[in-house]
């Protein structure tokens, strides 16, 4: 006999006097819209209609994303000069931009969600859709074509913040630095934290230097980082190795920076409160006549269990597995 599905229960909308009445009574109730939710979901309708897209960005792998043009006002400004020169009227408007091969799909797909949302993520890439937001892939292309191997997420936010500089990307380089912030402040490891040294203080032009970083706030978060990791979170073995792996010349920039931001901020510092030892328990002093009480019961168990340790070990030669709970 099949189960029977129940029907679904209709929706009912929020605005109905049933419901406010619930709500205005305190009872379970639907909740009315705010005015994120309102926003967002036309911020999500708006990243998935493809009424209205006129623009395009191509990446040099053929995969396009086609947009709204009117995303592009306000945020990058690099696209915006191309369709908009000086800010005037364009009577005949670009209609795609072809991307450099730096431009990865799954960074390019990042870029366009913020575009729409102010945000990014990069937990959502699955293995059928890797590029939820690219609107055409030519057909030869795979799925594994779009996936940066072996790409940490501390080194995917360093990438993003890199195109924010090139677009010239104000929001989207708040955004990236934020979410770097929240990574390297947390608990973090040595080696990680030396990829992101190796990535910010290389030289210009290097083929480990990611960014640009022009005012250095990169390079400043590196340090804090480290500065944060050694006060909250490393142990003096995690110490030890983030010093044996950072001991080339090439790393005395880093390493004076650090000096110079414990320098100026050591206020700060000497006011945080120092890592607690494993709390010791304290021992309860037992009632008068527990404690007799519980030694006998513990006697008469621990001569049980001998006693069954006895029989199994004299049955047969038998091997035999036991728990003891």
């Amino acid at each position: 006999m099949k189960p029977v599905t129940p029907p679904a229960i209709p929706k009912v909308d929020p605005r109905t006097a049933r419901n406010l009445l619930r709500k205005a009574f305190r009872f379970s109730a639907g909740s009315l819209p705010s005015q994120n939710q309102i926003r967002t979901d036309h911020e999500k309708y708006l990243l998935e209609t493809p009424i209205g897209r006129d623009f395009a960005l191509v990446t040099a792998l053929g995969i396009e994303f086609k947009i709204h043009s009117m995303m592009l006002i306000g945020g990058p400004k690099m696209l915006q000069e191309g369709l908009y020169p000086g800010g005037a009227p364009n009577l005949s408007p670009p209609t795609l931009v072809n991307l450099p091969p730096h431009f990865h799909p799954m960074l390019v797909d990042r870029i366009v969600c913020f575009l729409y949302r102010g945000s990014y993520s990069i937990d959502n890439f699955s293995t059928t859709a890797p590029l939820p937001h690219a609107t055409h892939a030519p057909d030869s292309s795979s799925p594994e074509a779009y996936r940066i191997p072996n790409l940490p997420n501390h080194m995917f936010h360093l990438h993003m913040y890199a195109l924010a500089e090139e677009l010239e990307y104000d929001a989207l380089l708040s955004a990236a630095h934020a979410k770097l912030y929240q990574l390297v402040t947390y608990r973090f490891t040595p080696q990680h934290l030396k990829e992101l040294v190796d990535a910010t203080f290389a030289p210009l032009g290097s083929a480990t230097r990611i960014c640009k970083d022009e005012q250095g706030y990169l390079q400043q978060l590196v340090a804090v980082a480290t500065l944060t990791q050694e006060a909250n979170h490393w142990t003096d073995a995690a110490k030890e190795e983030f010093v044996d792996l950072m001991q080339l010349e090439e790393y005395a920039s880093f390493w004076e920076m650090c000096k110079i931001l414990k320098e100026q901020n050591q206020d700060l510092l000497a006011s945080v409160p120092k890592p607690k030892g494993p709390s010791k328990e304290k021992v309860r002093k037992p009632r008068h006549g527990v404690q007799k009480k519980a030694a006998a019961k513990t006697d008469k168990k621990s001569a049980a269990l001998t006693k069954a340790l006895k029989t199994l070990t004299t049955d047969g030669g038998k091997d035999m597995d036991m728990e003891v709970d």
